[in-house]
Order: C-alpha cells, then structure tokens, then sequence
C-alpha cells in the first residue's frame, strides 16, 4: 500500500506543519474549539488505570495531558507527530506538567510501530488531513481496542451549539427588554 502524502512530499508537509507549530492556540481559539472537546474524545476512549494509548499526529500535546490523566502513572501515553517543531512544543508542555507516562516520536504515523499492544488510539483533528489513516489503524489498535476520531464536524457541532446559547441569551435579554450592552440603558 502506498502511503505518501498525495498533494505533496513528506518533507513539505513536515516544514508546513513546522510553521504553523507556534499558531496552534491561536487557531483554537479562532476556530473557536471548545476547550473541553478534546477531554470529551478522550473520556470516549474510556481508558482505564494503566492502559497503553496513541494520539497520532499529537501536534503540540494538548491532548496528551488528558490522556496522561485518564491511564495513570502505571499506563503509557505514546504521541506521534511528523513535524520537529510541534513535537518540541509537546515535550516542553509534558515536562512543565511532569508528565511521566508519556512518551513522543518524530515520524510519520504510518511508519511508526507500536511497542505493545495498544488500548486506545485518538485522531485530535487529523484524521482527515493524513491520506494513509486506514494503514495507520490496521497497525496501531489491539483488537478489542477503543478508536475515537475527533473530527472537524465535532467541533462545528460543538460551536453551533455554542453560538445557540449565545443567541439564546441574547433573545432572553432582549425579550427582558434589557440591553447587551451595558452602555445603554
């Protein structure tokens, strides 16, 4: 099975997420995701005390904390990223948090090969950007394992209901005949 990029070479994907390492923040907050999304997908993963899981493509490790949490000083948390410079963010962020269970490797989620048996596997937002995501899971997930795809229709789903109740509040103040605005009264 081939399993190259399709659009470009590893090397220009791996520069272009090497750019873009420093803005991940930014862009969770202007895609305005939720904060609890990503504890959301791991709670789905129903992980428990000592337990063996991968986040592919692990980016700067905003999930690894939850993940790190959810299996415990006895499990393992395994992280795959392609891109140098988002894994140095996610080394840097488990060390500041003394996260010992969990361990990241620079390479292409296709290549990397499981050291043990694994319970859980997590996509945060890659699955769909990554062409060999099918050859990633076939490698990667024990049977019986638990898989959870957190999607960008996750978290449209998610602000959609976020800009409801914020429309909701608004049509509430408004009914009360009060403004949004505490400048008029």
């Amino acid at each position: 099975m081939d399993k190259s990029w399709v659009d470009c070479d590893r090397a220009t994907v791996k520069r272009s997420y090497d750019r873009l390492a420093k803005f991940i923040p930014l862009f969770d907050r202007l895609l305005f995701l939720p904060p609890g999304l990503r504890r959301s997908a791991v709670e789905h993963l129903r992980l428990r005390a000592g337990a063996r899981v991968l986040e592919i493509d692990c980016g700067t490790g905003i999930a690894l904390a939850y993940l790190s949490d959810a299996v415990g000083p006895a499990g393992c948390v395994y992280g795959v990223d392609l891109s140098p410079s988002m894994l140095q963010r996610a080394r840097t962020r488990c060390a500041g948090e003394h996260r010992r269970n969990v361990v990241l490797y620079e390479c292409d989620a296709a290549d990397f090969a499981a050291p043990e048996p694994l319970d859980g596997v997590l996509f945060c937002l890659s699955y769909n950007t990554m062409p060999h995501h099918r050859a990633v899971l076939r490698r990667a997930l024990r049977p019986g394992g638990r898989l959870v795809i957190m999607g960008w229709a996750a978290a449209l789903r998610a602000f959609r209901q976020m800009a409801v109740a914020v429309q909701r509040t608004a049509d509430e103040t408004h009914d009360a005949g009060q403004s949004a605005d505490p400048a008029v009264a």
